[in-house]
């Protein structure tokens, strides 16, 4: 595991976190909780990305930012009463 001061060899904290899971990535993303879409921006370099955020403004705000961009798709979704645990399985 990379140790956490490793994030300033990177240039910024999300291009570190993107770093570790770069590796486990598939065609396909499903980004919750986009916020402004930072991590978006490096997710769809490489991979097609849904993006989910609950608020209505920074939804408005990934529409535009990403409007002429085919790699993501933007939707407006709140999943917190969906579950209470998240597990992630890699793709086979």
């Amino acid at each position: 595991m990379k140790h956490w001061t490793h994030w300033t060899q990177r240039g910024s904290y999300a291009e570190w976190i993107y770093s570790l899971a770069e590796p486990y990535l598939g065609e396909r993303v499903l980004e919750v909780g986009a916020g402004h879409g930072t991590f978006t921006a490096l997710l769809s370099q490489r991979a097609h990305v849904v993006v989910t955020d609950p608020s209505q403004r920074c939804v408005q705000i990934l529409r535009r930012r990403y409007a002429n961009s085919s790699r993501v798709e933007v939707h407006c979704a709140d999943h917190s009463a969906a579950a209470d645990s998240l597990v992630m399985t890699p793709s086979f």
